[in-house]
């Protein structure tokens, strides 16, 4: 396991429940006080669908860096809600570590936003972030998940309660104000 308190890790239940949406609201929250990467992570290769800068290229991975702004991809979203920087990395799970390696040196100094379901079994972030669908019941595999967060969220896209301002970044590490859990 990598240790990272320099990460806010996302993770959810399912598709469209609003984790880019926290992602972007953590973005613009925090972005005009720190230089911050956002970082989306999709297990699954999608044809480039818009613009955006190679940065590595292997058999198992590809890391992107975002530069579009326009797309409606989260990774432009990110850019968009104020990031410095953004990297897109489609990633089996096995090779999900590999790919992390490559961007470390970039991201281990700089608070970092992060979304993604698969990392949270690579790393160990400041904070871990799991948004919940209260109409859909979890599997085993959330329920793993749900367990390892540090913060639990209940809701649907953009209609869950919290607050930006009950985190912290100290120049290091991610902390929470009062638990949340």
């Amino acid at each position: 396991m990598i240790v990272l308190s320099n990460m806010i890790l996302i993770a959810g239940a399912g598709r469209n429940i609003g984790k880019t949406s926290l992602a972007c609201e953590l973005i613009r929250y925090f972005s005009s006080a720190y230089e911050l990467v956002g970082i989306k992570i999709s297990s699954h290769f999608h044809k480039k669908s818009h613009e955006n800068k190679l940065f590595y290229h292997s058999d198992h991975f590809i890391i992107y860096e975002e530069i579009n702004v326009e797309s409606e991809k989260d990774s432009s979203k990110m850019l968009k809600a104020g990031a410095h920087k953004v990297y897109y990395i489609e990633s089996p799970e096995k090779y999900l570590s590999e790919a992390l390696n490559i961007i470390l040196c970039d991201i281990r100094s700089k608070p970092v936003i992060c979304e993604s379901g698969a990392l949270q079994n690579i790393v160990i972030p400041g904070i871990f972030i799991f948004i919940e669908n209260t109409l859909i019941s979890g599997n085993n595999k959330n329920e793993e998940q749900k367990e390892k967060a540090d913060i639990i969220i209940h809701g649907l896209k953009n209609s869950f309660i919290f607050k930006p301002s009950d985190i912290l970044f100290d120049g290091k590490r991610w902390t929470l104000k009062k638990t949340q859990r």
